[in-house]
């Protein structure tokens, strides 16, 4: 995955990824990113946060989406929905999504509405980027940048810290 960003390993470059990925509706890449997460962090999370990855998933997709419509990227909308519609089907709250390219001015409308807003877009990426925070330094330690993976991170816990000789 190629990063646009040479700024050290840290979750602000991760943040700062999703957002570029979104901005340049790059699916492909923003898929694998929060692919990586999930395997890495998520997985590991206790199951009463299940709900609130998904909520930062299902943001980052509509922020894909009002953004690409903005760019009149109508190509990148039909390709997000062909490679998710299995993926999203079951979940009620992208019923109005696949209408979107159908609607006039559907960036005025509720719900798109919500993700056109900069103060929203910004609080979401505040947000999200508070969430990486609190799992990526409480459960793991960054590691040097492996070259096949910018956002490789070793795990370690407690028991392994207490393990370590002084």
């Amino acid at each position: 995955m190629a990063s646009v960003l040479k700024s050290p390993l840290s979750v602000d470059r991760i943040v700062s990824d999703l957002s570029v990925f979104v901005d340049s509706s790059d699916l492909n890449s923003l898929r694998e990113l929060w692919s990586y997460l999930e395997g890495k962090f998520f997985a590991r999370l206790a199951p009463s946060h299940s709900n609130v990855v998904k909520k930062y998933e299902f943001g980052l997709y509509k922020f894909y989406l009002v953004d690409a419509l903005r760019a009149n990227r109508k190509e990148k909308i039909s390709e997000f929905f062909e490679k998710m519609s299995s993926e999203l089907n079951p979940y009620p709250e992208w019923k109005d999504w696949f209408l979107l390219t159908h609607l006039k001015n559907a960036e005025e409308l509720p719900p798109f509405s919500t993700y056109t807003n900069k103060s929203y877009r910004e609080a979401f990426f505040v947000s999200i980027r508070n969430f990486l925070n609190v799992i990526y330094h409480r459960t793991w330690a960054v590691s040097e940048v492996c070259p096949k993976n910018q956002y490789a991170v070793e795990i370690m816990d407690d028991f392994f810290s207490i393990a370590q000789p002084k």
